[in-house]
């Protein structure tokens, strides 16, 4: 399995199409309930099943994050299933298919440096710990093999640099001193990105700086984004 990535819509959408041995209802109980939720998905998910409902995402305080609101866009059992995420759209849609059912996900955004890459590689572990649950296993997104999936879709999409040096994101965006920042990876070490001036965002071009888990300046420089002109 691996997730596509189309930005000719003015919005990021990774798409991602698989092939599974299990029945539609099956697979639509794995994605709208919340107790199979909870396995696989990486936040508690807490809804009513119908069109218009509010959604919360709790995430326990993971990454510095305790929930995100949300809204069910698309209620159609078992077919389609689609949300607000955030300010993201998740969407699955289920078809039959020989021997199973066809499951099309996607999840479109606007673009950030690196989260196409980081998200697709979070989703491609997600659904690891998914498998597991239709075939009656025990995992979770943690046993997954992010880095590995996140190394593939660098390849696939490009590195964010600063001054070519690769920077790689290790989370979500947040704020730092009132600035847009996001915690990376800068030559081997731990460390986070902000924007160096207050209310730009951290895109393209900005002027930027990593600093160390201390608060020391590792690098700085213009922040390049391979995808930004895709």
């Amino acid at each position: 399995m691996t997730a596509t990535l189309d930005t000719s819509r003015g919005r990021a959408t990774l798409r991602f199409e698989r092939e599974l041995r299990h029945g539609q209802d099956r697979v639509w109980r794995a994605i709208t309930d919340p107790a199979e939720l909870r396995a696989w998905f990486p936040a508690e998910v807490i809804y009513e099943q119908r069109a218009g409902a509010p959604m919360q995402f709790d995430f326990g305080g993971a990454h510095d994050i305790d929930a995100w609101p949300g809204e069910v866009l698309e209620w159609d059992p078992p077919r389609v299933f689609a949300f607000l995420w955030g300010e993201d759209t998740l969407r699955f849609e289920l078809a039959p298919a020989e021997g199973g059912t066809r499951l099309v996900f996607t999840h479109a955004f606007d673009h950030e440096p690196g989260k196409p890459a980081r998200d697709a590689a979070g989703w491609e572990a997600c659904f690891e710990a998914f498998d597991a649950l239709l075939d009656g296993a025990s995992r979770t997104p943690g046993d997954g093999d992010w880095s590995g999936h996140h190394e593939r879709y660098l390849a696939r999409f490009g590195d964010l640099t600063i001054d070519e040096q690769p920077v790689r994101l290790r989370g979500p965006y947040k704020e730092v001193d009132g600035r847009a920042a996001v915690d990376v990876i800068y030559e081997d070490r731990p460390g986070t990105l902000v924007v160096r001036a207050a209310g730009e965002p951290l895109a393209h071009g900005a002027a930027v700086e990593v600093r160390d888990e201390g608060g020391a300046t590792l690098a700085a420089g213009r922040l390049r984004d391979p995808l930004a002109t895709a």
